[in-house]
């Protein structure tokens, strides 16, 4: 029964309350786009408590694969490379100084700041 609560007494419609990690406020809300707040509450609309367990899971589920996009390890995945490296490669070609691209510039300063968070160099 975590996460739910039944504000308006018994028998009365269910809500999802969450309190979400400290890195995530802020960041789009996965169902309709707005920040997310301090508490994330969503109205579930039914009394049905197996209905209400499998929507609080699903929301959970929701916030986790938010939490894991935000995470080092989707940020460094082979996917973001390829897009980096094309990013790159595009920018050099439109740069008057191919040789200062600040693109790069960025990218180098992000890996930095992952390596001094643990993420491997390589």
């Amino acid at each position: 029964m975590r996460y739910l609560k039944q504000p308006r007494g018994p028998g009365t419609s269910w809500v999802f309350r969450f309190v979400p990690p400290a890195h995530l406020v802020g960041f789009p809300n996965p169902w309709d786009g707005k920040p997310i707040r301090e508490t994330i509450a969503r109205g579930l609309n039914t009394r049905h408590l197996p209905s209400v367990r499998k929507l609080r899971d699903q929301l959970l589920g929701d916030v986790r694969r938010l939490e894991a996009a935000l995470s080092d390890d989707e940020a460094f995945s082979l996917a973001t490379a390829e897009e980096w490296r094309d990013a790159v490669l595009t920018a050099r070609q439109s740069a008057t100084d191919p040789a200062n691209v600040g693109l790069e510039l960025v990218l180098s300063d992000k890996l930095e700041q992952a390596e001094t968070r643990g993420v491997p160099r390589d």
